[in-house]
């Protein structure tokens, strides 16, 4: 009804919740701020389309979720219509530390980020956010059990996935070693 203060409220409950929808999908933080912000305008402008008040974190988080679609298909476009001319996109920048830390960092989340949307969403709202997994549930739109499960889904895809990774640099380091200390003939 056009009370600003208890849409602040509002955003400032859930602004967890569709930031890590968000994120799930855009990986620059600053772009993701934008989608996120973006929801929070049209999650005001339709408010009252909302049919169930108590559905509203869930009515956030698919908000986010197609808004998030919209901006990967809007920078596809972009990028592709950036190759038909020649020139190339920079690659981002990491957000994380130098060194390994850094790395690790980096590995962590593209190894995040290969996971399907839905696993994402549980994790990073029970682990990022820290929602409880009834919190988490509700903010999804499923039940606690379903919750579970994909978070269990996606700890084990990610520890899949980042051990992957490591093999190689663990045999790589292990190789250097042995050529660091074999004996001079």
């Amino acid at each position: 009804a056009g009370e600003e203060s208890l849409f602040a409220q509002i955003v400032s409950r859930y602004s967890g919740c569709v930031w890590a929808v968000c994120s799930s999908y855009v990986r620059n933080p600053s772009e993701c701020e934008d989608v996120a912000q973006e929801v929070f305008v049209q999650g005001y402008r339709r408010l009252d389309t909302l049919r169930n008040p108590r559905a509203l974190g869930a009515w956030l988080c698919q908000l986010a979720r197609r808004h998030s679609l919209m901006w990967l298909r809007g920078a596809a476009r972009r990028e592709h219509s950036l190759a038909r001319y020649g020139e190339t996109l920079p690659a981002p920048v990491p957000d994380s530390g130098s060194g390994a830390r850094g790395e690790l960092e980096e590995a962590v989340w593209d190894a995040l980020h290969g996971l399907p949307e839905l696993y994402r969403e549980a994790l990073l709202l029970r682990y990022a956010e820290g929602y409880s997994t009834e919190q988490a549930a509700a903010a999804l739109g499923i039940s606690a059990a379903a919750l579970r499960k994909r978070t269990e889904r996606a700890r084990n895809l990610l520890r899949d996935a980042l051990w992957e990774r490591m093999t190689p640099a663990l045999e790589k380091r292990r190789g250097d070693l042995e050529k660091m200390y074999a004996p001079v003939m």
